[in-house]
């Protein structure tokens, strides 16, 4: 019997389109795939903006913490000193002896100075070296004394050249007190030295036969140096004050001289009840003064008590305002100064203490931020007052608080 063939069976091979099509994801299938990639975007977006928001509250040291104080909002004012001074000049050329110590309160008919027979003229030349014979030394300081007269002379004559409104004198006259003054320096820097003894330093001598007395007529406090400036800030020219006037003031050094022509400044004598100060400022910092009419000044650097003054005088011109302040009791250094930087006291305000920058407003509500731990929460607190720096809030956050020291406008 013949055997039984194998049997085969054939399989049919697929076809390629088909094996293709059942590798293809359907339609369906590819939108799912889209919609997870932009969620996972989504997601990282989210993720990187919450690290940025730690990040801002990590970095910097952004949070402070609340603080109960006191917030002082003040105004640095750069101030002339006025005062009702009286001089009194030398009757006749000659070497001045001083009577009275300065700074002494003198009596009407007190003897202040006596001047001396003797010549003030300079010498022809005077020395620039070194002088070895007490001959030298006293023609050097004879210059000196000559100079810081035509000085003072100088600087009237340019205050007044500059109130006529002529600036080609003004200026010309401003050049030779330059001059003048750079000499000055030279010749004391001949005599080793760096400024005049103090007046006063030893008792004067008996007085000379011949001398000729001054005698002051009115009571107040005796002062020898001189500026320029007795009679233009003084109290009686106050309608003559405008802002524009003060910009361009010269202030001669403060000199006193041994030896004197005849009308020479000798001494003044200032009645310190009638001091003052005027200062000028542009008109967008008054506004803090506005409707003001008394305001507490400081003296920083100076040991004296702070002093109440009103506001006397106000003058506006071309965006500057003038401020002539007065008190009833100014500083007795304000009789020697001719200048002065001074603190007013605009307001004192209590309350916690937080930076001016944190402070926002949301839907018309004034508040901070402060940290909870996780986040950061908006908590509203009224602001009291402040300075450019820092405010005082009434809030019912506790000290210790950590708030955000910036505001988070980015937020928005």
């Amino acid at each position: 019997m013949p055997a039984p063939s194998r049997i085969r069976s054939r399989t049919p091979k697929p076809h390629v389109t088909s094996v293709r099509r059942q590798l293809e994801p359907p339609p369906h299938s590819r939108g799912g795939w889209r919609a997870m990639l932009i969620g996972g975007l989504a997601v990282a977006l989210v993720t990187a903006g919450v690290l940025t928001y730690q990040a801002r509250l990590a970095g910097s040291e952004p949070l402070v913490p609340l603080t109960r104080g006191t917030v002082e909002h003040t105004l640095d004012l750069d101030t002339y000193v006025v005062r009702a001074e009286r001089v009194y000049t030398a009757p006749a050329a000659g070497r001045v002896q001083r009577l009275v110590e300065e700074g002494r309160r003198v009596r009407v008919g007190t003897p202040v100075v006596a001047i001396l027979p003797g010549s003030s003229a300079p010498p022809a030349s005077a020395p620039t070296t070194q002088p070895s014979s007490d001959a030298g030394q006293s023609a050097v300081r004879r210059e000196m004394d000559e100079l810081a007269g035509r000085i003072f002379r100088t600087a009237v004559a340019a205050n007044q050249a500059r109130d006529k409104g002529d600036t080609a004198t003004f200026d010309r006259l401003q050049t030779e007190m330059d001059q003048m003054s750079l000499r000055q320096w030279e010749l004391a820097r001949s005599l080793g030295r760096a400024e005049e003894a103090p007046v006063g330093a030893a008792a004067p001598p008996p007085l000379t036969a011949g001398a000729t007395e001054v005698v002051s007529q009115v009571a107040g406090v005796l002062v020898y140096r001189m500026d320029g400036l007795e009679t233009a800030l003084n109290p009686a020219q106050l309608t003559e004050w405008k802002p524009s006037w003060f910009r361009s003031l010269l202030v001669a050094p403060a000199h006193t001289a041994d030896s004197v022509t005849a009308g020479q400044p000798v001494f003044k004598v200032v009645d310190n009840l009638s001091l003052g100060l005027v200062t000028v400022m542009p008109a967008s910092a008054a506004t803090v003064l506005a409707g003001e009419s008394r305001v507490q000044l400081r003296f920083p650097g100076r040991d004296v008590a702070p002093v109440t003054a009103r506001i006397a005088s106000r003058r506006e011109e071309n965006g500057e305002v003038l401020l002539y302040l007065t008190a009833p009791r100014f500083p007795e250094e304000l009789t020697e100064l001719r200048r002065v930087r001074v603190t007013a006291m605009l307001g004192r305000y209590e309350g916690l203490v937080a930076p001016r920058t944190a402070i926002d407003v949301r839907e018309g509500v004034q508040g901070v931020w402060y940290h909870d731990g996780r986040k950061a929460v908006f908590h509203p607190a009224k602001v009291m007052g402040g300075n450019e720096a820092q405010v005082a809030l009434e809030t019912d956050l506790l000290p210790g608080t950590r708030i955000l020291r910036d505001a988070p406008t980015w937020m928005r």
